[in-house]
């Protein structure tokens, strides 16, 4: 795996999200038992506008599996509190804005910080 960051002007994207599994372990937060993930997967894209010839930006996606069974082991698993970063909490349509980005209707539809 190779990734040029050299020169000015590289750009990164990275997505990520859980494995969901079966047998993945469960918790209760005071609600129920839940299933969290032990594995993730992560992409991570890489435009970088010193690697081609013509000028033009060369695509590098690099993908990856990860396991954070040993980390949940040793220090267990917290829950997640969107509570406490309410203050950062934006609308979809304004992260579109300032990012660039498209973000699928039926998320903007489930957005809890969309303006109605």
């Amino acid at each position: 795996m190779q990734a040029s960051r050299k020169g000015t002007g590289t750009r990164a994207c990275i997505l990520a999200g859980p494995v969901l599994a079966e047998d993945d372990p469960e918790k209760d937060f005071g609600s129920g038992a839940i299933q969290y993930p032990l594995t993730f997967w992560k992409v991570v894209c890489i435009a970088d506008p010193d690697e081609h010839p013509r000028g033009e930006p060369a695509l590098q996606v690099f993908g990856f599996l990860l396991n954070q069974r040993n980390v949940v082991d040793e220090f267990g698993i917290e829950r997640f509190d969107p509570g406490s970063f309410r203050r950062y909490l934006r609308p979809l349509d304004e992260i579109e804005q300032v990012a660039g980005v498209v973000f699928d209707r039926a998320l903007h539809r489930a957005d809890t910080k969309a303006r109605r």
